[in-house]
């Protein structure tokens, strides 16, 4: 699937996923974040570089309401919006199981948190030769990884 394809793929998850988080009650943009990161355990939040275009298409489309309280917008889903979520319910569900069902999926997520945050806090501190060998780790755990994507596609294609 080509990068465009993708993208249209993920668009269509965030749209079910704020569909999904707004019928439980209105909620603003930030709430909507919250809401969605939950769902996957708190390691990952969609950014407001997608969440705040995809409200606007939700509401352009007619499937979400807004509305100002102060100087915040709050949202609500419209019963077209209720619709097109019961319709994406199962695709809702298969997603977030095949992403982020609390098993081994998860520990992964977690541990690349937790070695990202690391290399990022201590990489100032690091001298020139321990730069050198954190980046030949990653980069063996990067080929490693590479490897066994290469053979599960491999695999696929003989199947």
């Amino acid at each position: 699937m080509g990068k465009s394809g993708r993208n249209f793929l993920v668009r269509g998850i965030i749209k079910l996923l704020i569909l999904d988080s707004i019928n439980e009650g209105e909620k603003h943009g930030y709430e909507i974040i919250k809401s969605i990161g939950e769902k996957f355990y708190g390691i990952y939040e969609p950014s407001p570089g997608i969440v705040y275009p995809t409200l606007q298409l939700l509401v352009d489309e007619g499937l979400i309401k807004e509305k100002y309280f102060g100087d915040k917008k709050v949202y609500s889903i419209t019963e077209l919006g209720k619709r097109t979520r019961e319709q994406g319910l199962e695709i809702i569900d298969s997603f977030l199981n095949k992403k982020m069902s609390p098993n081994e999926r998860v520990k992964v997520m977690r541990l690349m948190e937790i070695i990202k945050r690391s290399i990022y806090d201590q990489l100032p501190f690091l001298s020139d030769e321990q730069v050198k060998e954190v980046y030949k780790m990653l980069e063996k755990a990067n080929d490693d990884l590479n490897r066994i994507i290469l053979d599960l596609a491999n695999s696929t294609l003989k199947n």
